[in-house]
This record gives structure tokens, sequence and C-alpha cells, in this order.
């Protein structure tokens, strides 16, 4: 009966440090595709950010040119604002891109 006993409690022994190495083993493999995934977020904000910035970068010299010409028309009563906005093609927009943003707060 002794002998049971013990031979029971290695087979379980196995068992539970079988299930423990599956687990650690699990836990390290999910980390590592979370890491991945915060990763592959973080180069795509990066990217983003630099292409929204390089969009403002271009569209400021037009806002400036849209300020200048508003500036310089403002006191001539012929001209109308719309024709004004029509001389400069109108306020420019920047595009501001969240995608990643977006992906990562939901």
């Amino acid at each position: 009966m002794n002998k049971t006993i013990m031979e029971f409690f290695k087979e379980i022994l196995t068992i539970i440090v079988g299930i423990l190495i599956a687990l650690y083993i699990n836990n390290w493999n999910e980390n590592r595709k979370d890491a991945n995934y915060i990763n592959k977020i973080f180069v795509s904000i990066d990217k983003e950010l630099i292409e929204s910035n390089d969009d403002i970068k271009k569209k400021m010299p037009q806002q400036q040119t849209l300020i200048d010409t508003l500036g310089f028309y403002k006191k001539n009563d012929t001209i109308s604002i719309f024709d004004v906005m029509m001389k400069v093609n109108g306020v420019q927009i920047p595009q501001i891109r969240i995608s990643s943003w977006k992906a990562i707060s939901s």
C-alpha cells in the first residue's frame, strides 16, 4: 500500500510539473505575441506621425500665403473674401492620420 501511494504521488508530481511547464511556455508565447503586436502598433504610430508632420509642413506655406493675402486685401472693399480665397486655392487643411491610435484605443 505504501508503495502504491508513492507511485501515485510520483505520477501526480510528473503531471503537475508538466502542466506548470506548459503554462510557463504558453505565458511566454502570449507575452512574445503581445510585445510583437505593440511594436507593430508603435511603428505604425511613428509612421503616421511622420506622415502627418510632413503634411503639416507642406501646408504651412500655403496657409501663410492665405494669411498674407487676406491681410493685403482686408482694406479693399472691391474684392470679396471668396475671391481672395479663390486666389490662394482656399484653406488647406493637413490630413492628420490617427488609424493606429484608434486601433490601440479599442
